[in-house]
């Protein structure tokens, strides 16, 4: 997700008008990012093209779901340095 700004905490701001995702993963025709799965089974998470002027602010946002009937869908995110 991109963000427009940052509260005095250094907190993206979550208003979904200020904001924009950058989507990734199979079957996304224009997607904002490419993930690579590298040999030691890490992950390099890449922004594609240049990011919309006014949004400086990054944060990694993951969601996930085991492949099992009764498990819970799980989420996490990072802010991540741009400099």
């Amino acid at each position: 997700m991109l963000h427009s700004r940052i509260d005095k905490s250094g907190i993206p701001d979550e208003d979904v008008r200020r904001q924009k995702v950058m989507a990734c993963g199979p079957g996304i025709t224009e997607p904002g990012c490419r993930i690579t799965r590298n040999e030691d089974r890490s992950y390099t998470i890449e922004l594609v093209g240049a990011p919309p002027p006014g949004h400086p602010y990054r944060v990694l946002y993951v969601q996930w779901a085991p492949n099992r009937a009764d498990a819970e869908e799980t989420w996490a995110s990072w802010q991540l340095p741009t400099g």
